[in-house]
């Protein structure tokens, strides 16, 4: 089945997201991290050497002898804001003079060699192609923004924006440098706005099959058959579905697959 086509962003700006192979992890320590963030950062800037696609050739340095002149003082990517969950990647970014499949193809082949050597293993480490959706105006920019912010905050893994650790907001790092969110908000405002009650988008509706839904709710609770989430008290119900939405599953979704009205559960899960 042919792959789509990325949607360009006349901005610039997306929403990347990594994932893991078959949604395995792909950090398991703070040295994971740490050393994911360097490479991340280091990537940012196009090489000066001469690039095909993606990968080094020639390591000369900029001058009359380059093969790729255009790459020279190239304008770097620039992060807005990003969030390391376990076996995936948010990332809110801005691309520079060269391509965003190319950096994270240079990326990928760095992390994951160093990944490999680390855990004694083989083989590819990301699903795919990395996931991005294309960011055009300025509510869909501090929506998403928004949204990965709380990512840790759904997922259970701290109790508002700000604590957790491998994620940029409330995060600053000396060594990966987020760019200023290019919006009127003010810095006060801004975090306002992450803390507040807002709908959440759902960036990638698309990437969870009904299928792979059904395995994230069985393993989530343990449950034999989808349709036992009916019988759990509201609350354990509500959990579930922070959790599964987390990882892209959508109400409809679970509705579909459990049984449970629609009506209710977005009144349970607002």
């Amino acid at each position: 089945m042919p792959r789509r086509s990325r949607q360009i962003s006349e901005s610039g700006i997306h929403h990347i997201m990594l994932r893991g192979i078959n949604r395995s992890a792909i950090f398991h320590d703070e040295e994971d991290c740490e050393v994911f963030l360097q490479y991340l950062s280091e990537s940012l800037t196009p090489p000066s050497a001469g690039l095909r696609d993606g990968f080094f050739v020639t390591p000369e340095p900029c001058g009359g002898g380059t093969k790729e002149p255009s790459l020279c003082n190239a304008r770097p990517a620039q992060i807005y804001a990003y969030c390391l969950m376990g076996n995936h990647v948010h990332l809110l970014m801005k691309a520079g003079d060269e391509p965003l499949s190319s950096l994270f193809k240079r990326f990928g082949v760095r992390y994951v060699y160093w990944y490999n050597h680390k855990y004694d293993r083989v083989g590819h480490l990301f699903q795919d192609r990395f996931k991005s959706a294309p960011v055009e105006d300025d509510a869909y920019l501090l929506a998403v923004y928004r949204y990965i912010a709380q990512n840790p905050v759904k997922a259970g893994l701290c109790e508002k924006p700000g604590g957790y650790r491998w994620a940029s907001f409330g995060n600053p790092r000396p060594d990966l440098r987020c760019a200023p969110l290019p919006t009127d908000y003010t810095e006060e405002q801004l975090r306002e706005y992450v803390l507040s009650d807002q709908p959440d988008i759902h960036p990638f509706p698309e990437r969870v099959t009904d299928r792979e839904a059904e395995a994230l709710l069985k393993k989530v609770t343990g449950v034999k058959y989808a349709g036992e989430l009916q019988e759990m008290p509201r609350e354990e119900i509500v959990k579930t579905c922070e959790q599964l939405v987390a990882e892209g599953v959508s109400l409809r979704q679970i509705s579909r697959l459990t049984g449970i009205y629609m009506s209710n559960l977005s009144r349970w899960c607002q």
